[in-house]
């Protein structure tokens, strides 16, 4: 699975065009992601370990770790998608705030996913919303988010921080294949006459002669 590898750019408020974040998760192995996500494994400033999980009681090679993994996939169908619009991070004994899903358990291997914290997501659908999540990193030394990034907060002397992007007009709009680009799915046009489940659309005959006297 491929590593997000956060490289700094010449204007840390760049904008990228790229697609919005569909998806955060946090996994115990980074080459054990699930199809279409990538662990962020390198912290933005330093470019060190983004481990989430620092513990010094264990050896190096016993030690858990937990990383971020973010997906920008949608399914097949991207009617109906949902997109990442805010992050924060809160205690494990306060509540989780409203609309937020807070990230319990490791996507690989189902153990807990941080220590004493919850990273906690939002999702909204793409239609209601015209920019979204675009770009997380996370910083080992620097104690605020760069221009244009937001803090969601910090996890064992991690700081996550995350960008707004504009959505791209086409991303999450595609129209299924079986209609045709330019047909309006609520008009019937002329020789469009259609049944369900292949039984033959039949028009009430007084309503076909008044058609026929039309003409």
């Amino acid at each position: 699975m491929s590593e997000v590898l956060m490289s700094r750019s010449s204007e840390m408020g760049e904008e990228n065009s790229q697609n919005p974040i569909t998806s955060v998760i946090i996994v115990a192995d980074k080459n054990r992601c699930p199809h279409g996500f990538s662990a962020i494994t390198k912290t933005y400033d330093e470019q060190g370990d983004a481990d989430l999980w620092r513990e010094s009681s264990f050896t190096f090679f016993s030690r858990p770790v937990r990383y971020l993994a973010i997906t920008r996939d949608t399914p097949q169908n991207t009617i109906g998608a949902h997109v990442v619009t805010d992050l924060c991070v809160v205690k494990d004994s306060d509540p989780i705030p409203m609309g937020f899903i807070a990230i319990d358990y490791t996507a690989d291997s189902k153990e807990k996913a941080l220590r004493k914290k919850y990273l906690c997501v939002r999702t909204v659908a793409r239609e209601a919303v015209v920019d979204a999540v675009g770009e997380i990193i996370l910083l080992s030394k620097m104690r605020k988010p760069p221009r244009n990034y937001s803090s969601a907060g910090e996890v064992d002397g991690i700081l996550i921080c995350f960008k707004h992007i504009v959505i791209p007009s086409s991303f999450g709009m595609t129209i299924p294949r079986s209609r045709s680009a330019g047909t309006n799915v609520l008009t019937i046009k002329t020789g469009l006459k259609r049944g369900v489940e292949d039984v033959p659309f039949k028009l009430n005959p007084l309503v076909e002669s008044t058609m026929v006297k039309d003409k």
